[in-house]
């Protein structure tokens, strides 16, 4: 409770007119609604949920209710320096051409930002990431349009909605990374004394299993954009790279991390080679054997240029498994 209402009562120290404060209150179990209806500013608009929505649904829901031509996502346990606020809408305003935009989280001084080209730039740079949502910034009418269409179509994993609503702006508008100590997230100190409501030891986002998933879910909405198909192959070389680095390097730094662990209800532990390598193994077995999009081809070349490549098993069972394909393939002397 007492995060939340400071936060709150810091974003409206700033005077500006053309800061308004949307709150989602997700059936909280404390006196935080009380505090917050104690708060006199009419910039502020304070929304109580009959229910849990969850992280994306309780942020879409404040969406529906803000007036400004920006919306800025933030968590309740983030901070944000209130002095920063007219920078970023001063040089928010100079951007008519920006859909959606991101402010670096801790960063320690202000460099120019960095505007991408709408199309495969700004899809490259800003998709399909899995980023701390706090920072994210969104041209408001362009979010509620392109969430509204996308929700007939494609139903997103818990707590990734918003990079499908990312990748669809960044094909039709240019995009922007703030580089200002605007956003400063909770520290690892402060997380590990409160359990995520969102996620649990059989649900964390950086478990192999949700990363895959994850992956196929990139990978699913990424056969939807209109983009030429070398571009898109840059694209997924990436998701698939990243990704392969997130279930062996990154993971060994999250579980060995015990304020990290201690969050998501995970029991810290050393990630050996042998489990680093069959991460692997498994993530590039259900990567080549996945239907659809990419093409067999673009996988095997994706393979080719990666880490994974060099170590022995993965490299067999790929050539296995060539083999097999081409097989079934090309016809059999019997039959010519």
């Amino acid at each position: 409770m007492q995060k939340s209402v400071i936060l709150v009562e810091n974003l409206l120290a700033c005077q500006d007119s053309r800061i308004e404060v949307v709150v989602n209150d997700n059936k909280s179990c404390d006196n935080t609604l009380v505090h917050l209806h104690k708060i006199s500013d009419r910039r502020l608009k304070v929304i109580a949920s009959e229910t849990n929505l969850g992280s994306d649904n309780g942020f879409f829901k404040a969406v529906s209710r803000a007036e400004g031509i920006f919306i800025m996502v933030c968590l309740d346990k983030d901070i944000i320096e209130p002095s920063l606020l007219p920078y970023l809408c001063d040089e928010l305003q100079q951007l008519s051409s920006v859909g959606m935009g991101f402010c670096n989280l801790d960063s320690r001084s202000i460099t120019p930002p960095k505007v991408f080209s709408r199309g495969f730039d700004a899809v490259q740079q800003m998709a399909y990431i899995v980023r701390h949502p706090t920072g994210y910034i969104f041209r408001r009418e362009i979010f509620i349009e392109t969430h509204a269409r996308l929700r007939k179509v494609l139903t997103a994993p818990q707590g990734f909605e918003l990079e499908r609503i990312i990748a669809d702006i960044c094909l039709y508008y240019d995009a922007v990374i703030f580089n200002a100590p605007i956003v400063c997230t909770e520290t690892k100190e402060e997380a590990k004394d409160c359990k995520s409501l969102t996620y649990n030891a059989s649900s964390a986002w950086f478990l192999p299993r949700q990363r895959f998933h994850v992956l196929k879910f990139f990978l699913l909405h990424l056969s939807t954009l209109n983009l030429p198909s070398d571009e898109k192959f840059q694209i997924v070389n990436r998701i698939f790279n990243e990704n392969l680095k997130n279930v062996t390097d990154v993971l060994g730094f999250i579980l060995d991390d015990v304020s990290l662990c201690k969050h998501y209800g995970v029991e810290p532990r050393m990630l050996s080679s042998a489990e680093k390598n069959l991460n692997e193994l498994v993530f590039c077995m259900h990567f080549m054997l996945l239907s659809g999009y990419p093409s067999l081809i673009d996988k095997l070349r994706i393979m080719k240029s990666s880490s994974a490549w060099k170590r022995r098993g993965v490299k067999s069972f790929i050539m296995s498994l060539a083999r097999k394909v081409r097989a079934l393939l090309l016809p059999s002397p019997a039959r010519l």
